[in-house]
């Protein structure tokens, strides 16, 4: 149990501490007081021109923001159209030797028609020389039946 002395101690410090709360919240509201003066605008004009002068500072980190937007969206417009002349540089190389190999297909299949036509030919001409041998034959028969 605390003794009547040191409660009346503690309850003077408790005092003191509060009073001197006290005197700190109206040192501060009077330090807040005079600084509200000193930034508040006196006449109408003043605070047109301080609210003029915010809307232009606002004004001015927009227009930064806008300006480092556009910087790095042509950023972004420049890396897609690198990505985009990269595929079709791409697929304009595949194409290129599909186009080859297709030439090269072209090229055999010519080539094997004209092997193939000469081969016509010269069954034609022997199919020509069989036909004269045929109709001689046929002919030599008919004059035997009339005979």
């Amino acid at each position: 149990m605390l003794r009547p002395n040191s409660e009346n101690v503690q309850l003077q410090d408790i005092k003191e501490r509060f009073q001197n709360y006290i005197r700190n919240v109206k040192v501060m509201r009077s330090q807040l007081k005079a600084t509200e003066s000193i930034t508040a605008p006196k006449r109408p004009e003043d605070e047109v021109t301080f609210i003029r002068g915010l809307y232009e500072e606002e004004i001015r980190n927009l227009q930064e923001k806008l300006g480092k937007n556009d910087q790095t969206q042509d950023g972004l417009i420049g890396q897609q159209n690198s990505l985009i002349g990269a595929e079709y540089q791409h697929s304009f190389r595949k194409s290129s030797d599909v186009i080859g190999l297709y030439r090269d297909d072209v090229a055999e299949v010519q080539d094997l028609l004209l092997v193939k036509m000469k081969e016509l030919d010269n069954i034609q001409k022997a199919n020509l020389g069989l036909r004269s041998e045929l109709d001689v034959l046929k002919s030599l028969l008919e004059e035997e039946e009339e005979q």
